[in-house]
């Protein structure tokens, strides 16, 4: 059924597609030549999205099947159902961007219009040349490369004076909490768009989404420890999503030399850096008067073996823990690492439906992208840090099945990055 729906869509564009072959011939004008061009493009690219998301989604689907046929247990079942469910999550998705971007013909843009700073800031990035601005901005620069990227990324044909460069760097990616609900770590799909552009390796953290951050600090250490030993000479570079960043910091306090010797930074994104004022919200207070049951039979249970209470996750984001923490230990993080953060933001609108009622459940008033408010997502002025500002984005817009160009969030962090010289390129 995949593999139809997937050959209509794909038959149906190539005969469009040499409609407008054949149309090319009879433009004189070089706009609407571009325009077509571009459309074409960014066409085949949609469509090349939803055979890799039809392909992929059918090999992982066969694969649970069999794992169901040799060992029939009700966690199997659920894993074949969960991955069926964000298959078909992943299938749509790309089926209905595939569809707008078919109808959209006349929103194929060729050009767009900078004012002369954007324009003076880019060219010198492109150039690797300091900027002749006095009153310019970490987060401004990063600001200018990522529209710049993500325009680029949404208008194939459009050539960005921006070039990737190529780098010997591992990236670790870091996910938050209950990510294995989802497929996929955060922003893996943009992690492997770079492998392919850029040549970097990266890695998924074993990271539970149900734990601590003590725990998985610890995991951390021991699987990046690991991996040092087995790829000596590679260099780590934490790319860590929400409650991945407050992991990542405790686990570099207590890997002090380890980190200085074999990471080259971390970058954190929509991470509540110094802890959420959310885990005070009424409700959450009131579900976590459970915990005075702790010494209970059922309780330690429930807690040890599947860490159903979520006790140290919300310890972990508590402002009340968090913030303390980060105040008493800043000056004993790693000294020769550079450290980066961006927050996202969006209105209610533009979240995904998740996000919307987290929205209503927290009545968040402050800017924010539907769970963390986005000066939580900075580093404190008094930390030595390059806080690269506020993006459009909601919190998940690092799933695989997102529209949003991941792909470009990423490579605007290993341009600005590799421009102020904290990565270099190979």
């Amino acid at each position: 059924m995949l593999e139809t729906h997937t050959a209509f869509l794909v038959n149906f564009s190539f005969n469009l597609e040499k409609h407008f072959e054949m149309s090319k011939l009879n433009f004189k004008s070089d706009r609407i030549k571009s325009i077509v061009n571009n459309y074409a493009q960014a066409l085949e690219k949609k469509k090349d999205s939803l055979i890799n998301a039809t392909q992929i989604s059918k090999e992982e689907i066969k694969e649970k099947l069999e794992g169901v046929s040799k060992n029939p247990s009700p966690l199997q079942v659920i894993s074949l159902l969960k991955k069926l469910t964000f298959s078909g999550v992943w299938i749509s998705s790309s089926s209905i961007q595939y569809l707008v971007t078919l109808a959209d013909f006349n929103g194929s843009l060729m050009s767009k219009e900078e004012s002369l700073r954007v324009q003076t800031i880019l060219e010198h990035v492109s150039l690797g040349e300091e900027l002749p601005l006095n009153d310019v901005s970490h987060s401004e620069i990063f600001k200018s490369i990522y529209n710049e990227l993500e325009f680029s990324h949404h208008n194939p044909a459009y050539e960005s004076i921006l070039k990737l460069p190529k780098v010997n760097v591992t990236m670790v990616l870091v996910s938050g909490v209950l990510n294995e609900i989802f497929s996929t770590p955060a922003f893996e799909r943009g992690a492997i768009h770079l492998s392919k552009e850029c040549g970097i390796k990266f890695l998924n953290a074993d990271v539970s989404g149900t734990k601590g951050s003590k725990a998985n600090s610890e995991k951390l250490a021991s699987q990046l420890k690991a991996y040092v030993a087995e790829n000596s000479g590679e260099k780590l570079w934490l790319l860590a999503f929400s409650k991945g960043g407050i992991d990542s910091l405790h686990f570099l306090k207590n890997n002090v030399d380890f980190a200085n010797q074999n990471l080259i930074g971390i970058s954190t994104i929509a991470s509540p850096l110094l802890g959420s004022s959310h885990t005070e919200h009424k409700m959450l207070k009131f579900i976590n008067k459970i915990h005075k049951f702790e010494n209970t039979f059922l309780y330690k249970i429930l807690e040890k073996e599947k860490n159903f209470l979520f006790k140290q996750v919300v310890r972990s984001l508590s402002e009340e823990n968090q913030s303390p923490w980060f105040e008493r230990n800043h000056e004993s993080l790693p000294k020769d690492l550079f450290y980066t953060s961006t927050a996202f933001e969006s209105s209610w609108y533009e979240s995904h439906l998740w996000m919307i009622l987290t929205r209503l459940f927290f009545r968040i008033k402050e800017v924010n992208d539907g769970v963390v408010e986005a000066w939580q997502a900075m580093f404190p002025p008094y930390f030595d840090a390059l806080n690269l500002g506020v993006i459009k984005g909601h919190h998940l817009v690092g799933t695989r099945s997102s529209k949003y160009s991941q792909e470009a969030l990423l490579e605007a962090h290993l341009v600005f990055l590799n421009y102020l010289g904290k990565i270099k390129s190979a």
